[in-house]
């Protein structure tokens, strides 16, 4: 039988409170790209999967998950999301 998948791990992130929304920063050191890496964000939480990582982050208030914007930095192999507070 094939060997187990790995778990995801859980990347390295921070969280931050801006006036009128959030910012999230995750570190994504073994992904190259946004492509296999899937993010879903609600209300209260964001989830963030990909073969290497797994990553929920719940929020302390409602956000407006229409406003979500994310941007890989391949260089820094880091994601940014930005959402504003609902």
């Amino acid at each position: 039988p094939p060997p187990p998948a790995p778990t995801p791990a859980q990347p390295e992130h921070k969280l931050e409170t801006l006036e009128g929304g959030i910012r999230l920063t995750v570190q994504l050191p073994l992904v190259e790209g946004m492509s296999g890496v899937e993010l879903n964000v609600q209300s209260t939480e964001l989830e963030l999967s990909s073969k290497e990582y797994h990553l929920q982050v719940p929020f302390s208030c409602p956000v407006d998950e229409e406003s979500c914007a994310a941007k890989f930095n391949r260089k820094k192999r880091q994601l940014t999301v930005t959402i504003a507070h609902a």
